[in-house]
């Protein structure tokens, strides 16, 4: 049995990588070229032109997918002409964005997200694609299940054969004293599992009739994986959520936001079971258990859909609008129609379930008018200058000086609170280009209000850093120059004192210098870098000049590393 198992997969191998070229020939040039590249970057020393190496691998990349998807769909056509225009069409377009994304300067969160969507479009139009004429998804089923077998055979396949070479080069080095560079063993792992995977892959894609196979197929482990893993685990879930949505009925209050990762996680596990139920039943014999759950699963998960959305308004009440709280509302909506129309269809057709999702968020990613990174960004710049029109009294882009008088002396706590995190999203999620107008973009937006600073005694955490970005002044009489870097779990004699407190830091057995807090509220003024700081010391025949500190701010303030040059003076008795 095992015996036959081997020479079946060992002939599946050999088969595929015979008609891998000739049904796929752009995806085998990009497989190939792709392979290629990334053993070059692997003994690549480094530099180089960092914009041209991600377009050009993400352009060698995605014309693999972009491929299997052209090919797929123009063996569904008649027309030689029409087949030809399509590749060619296709690939166009690919290398049009490829040398976008190289000549492009300012690539944005936006950017990135639509080309995101795109990717996941292309997967999902590899399965559906062939199929969309068909008037059941059995074809399109049993065509997605031998893709997903053919990928992890081709997967594991190469996976042991890397794991089997590496080792026997290795026991090369050791048996004959032979030093190999480890990226010979990364180009051993490159050519495997980025060549050969997919180059087996591809050739063992369904074709043919086999392609388009109308016959219900299912298996053992398909049926033991959604009758005794994901119904049990989705109808946990679904009876906790409902004791969940009990529960806060009786006390009277919103739900969590944390409802919405549990929801999803219920909405995936429904939408699993309805994908692997479809073979079953499209047998002529059918059990009526799969019917009724196919059925109902979907309205039983409607109320906590309610729950879910309740949830995301209170996120939006709460904290405002981000990206990602968009995308949940869409997912959302997604979900709903999702269980109304399995519902009403009786879950007749399940295809336009993945089809459906890659096409909401195409189109809330890639079309600017709907784009919610465009949407979330432009709100949150409207709702600032609406609050600069309002209550700042300096001309914006406001310095970093003019940005803490304003947030912290003229808006109130909590509509400080507000604005700074809306800098500090902008500043996470967006380009400095994208709002620098409003602000300077080297404003450390993390050190006011919630996250404090050293301008204030809220007694709230905060980590300190400063370092000097001019030159060095040598002082007169100077003699000599010690540099200076220490730590505090190297010099046991300072470490954390209270804010109130000038704190004596031993450079040397004789040198001593001395902080305090507004020393710190001195450094971190309103200029490119740290000021020029001559540090109090214990007496007249050194002088020491910081260059950088690092610093925790509490209640009280740890000084973890000084770093500095000690100037030792003319007249030193020492």
């Amino acid at each position: 049995m095992s015996n036959n198992f081997a020479t079946r997969w060992l002939n599946d191998i050999a088969t595929a990588l015979r008609k891998c070229a000739s049904r796929y020939p752009a995806a085998v040039i990009f497989i190939v070229a792709l392979t290629v590249w990334c053993i070059y970057l692997n003994h690549k020393d480094g530099s180089g032109n960092d914009r041209f190496i991600a377009a050009f691998t993400y352009y060698l990349s995605i014309g693999i997918p972009l491929s299997i998807m052209l090919q797929l769909w123009s063996e569904e056509m008649t027309s030689r002409i029409q087949r030809i225009a399509t590749h060619i069409g296709g690939q166009l377009l690919l290398l049009a964005d490829a040398a976008f994304l190289y000549l492009f300067d300012n690539l944005s969160l936006t950017i990135g997200i639509a080309h995101v969507a795109a990717i996941v479009a292309i997967v999902v139009a590899i399965f559906l694609i062939p199929f969309f004429k068909e008037k059941n998804d059995t074809q399109c089923w049993n065509f997605a299940t031998r893709c997903a077998i053919a990928y992890i055979k081709a997967s594991v396949t190469c996976l042991l054969l890397t794991s089997g070479i590496n080792l026997l080069v290795a026991s090369i080095g050791i048996l004959f004293d032979i030093d190999f560079d480890a990226e010979m063993y990364f180009d051993i792992a490159i050519i495997s599992n980025v060549g050969l995977t997919h180059l087996l892959f591809i050739g063992m894609l369904p074709s043919g009739d086999y392609k388009h196979d109308p016959l219900p197929r299912t298996n053992s482990f398909l049926k033991i994986l959604i009758r005794y893993v994901f119904i049990p685990l989705t109808a946990a879930y679904m009876l906790m959520l409902y004791a969940y949505a009990g529960r806060i009925l009786v006390k009277w209050q919103l739900p969590d936001g944390y409802v919405s990762l549990l929801v999803t996680a219920l909405m995936v596990g429904c939408v699993v079971i309805e994908i692997g139920l479809y073979p079953f039943r499209q047998f002529p014999i059918k059990k009526k258990s799969d019917e009724i759950i196919a059925r109902w699963l979907p309205l039983l998960i409607m109320p906590l859909l309610v729950l879910m959305t309740i949830g995301i308004i209170r996120r939006f009440d709460d904290y405002g609008i981000t990206v990602m709280r968009l995308y949940l509302a869409a997912f959302n909506a997604w979900c709903y129609i999702v269980c109304i129309t399995l519902f009403v269809t009786r879950a007749r057709r399940i295809s336009w379930i993945p089809a459906s999702f890659a096409v909401i968020f195409l189109i809330t990613s890639v079309i600017p008018k709907f784009n919610f990174a465009n949407i979330t960004l432009e709100t949150l710049r409207n709702d600032i200058e609406e609050a600069m029109k309002q209550t700042c009294n300096d001309t914006p882009p406001l310095s970093k000086k003019q940005y803490k008088n304003w947030i912290n002396n003229t808006l109130s706590e909590a509509e400080g609170q507000r604005i700074n995190d809306k800098f500090i999203y902008l500043q996470d999620m967006y380009s400095g280009n994208d709002y620098n107008h409003l602000a300077a973009d080297s404003i450390p937006f993390y050190c006011y209000k919630t996250y404090d600073s050293v301008y204030t005694d809220e007694g709230n955490y905060y980590n300190f850093y400063a370092t000097l970005t001019d030159g060095i002044d040598i002082p007169n009489g100077a003699i000599r120059v010690t540099e200076i870097n220490i730590h505090n779990y190297t010099n046991s004699k300072w470490g954390i004192f209270p804010k109130h407190q000038t704190q004596p830091i031993a450079l040397n057995e004789n040198d001593t210098i001395y902080i305090d807090f507004a020393t710190l509220q001195h450094l971190n003024i309103d200029t490119t870098g740290m000021p020029y700081a001559e540090l109090t010391q214990n007496n007249d025949n050194f002088k020491f000049i910081l260059t950088s500190i690092s610093a925790t701010v509490n209640d009280s303030i740890d000084i973890y590393q000084i770093n500095g040059y000690l100037f030792q003076l003319k007249n030193n008795d020492k």
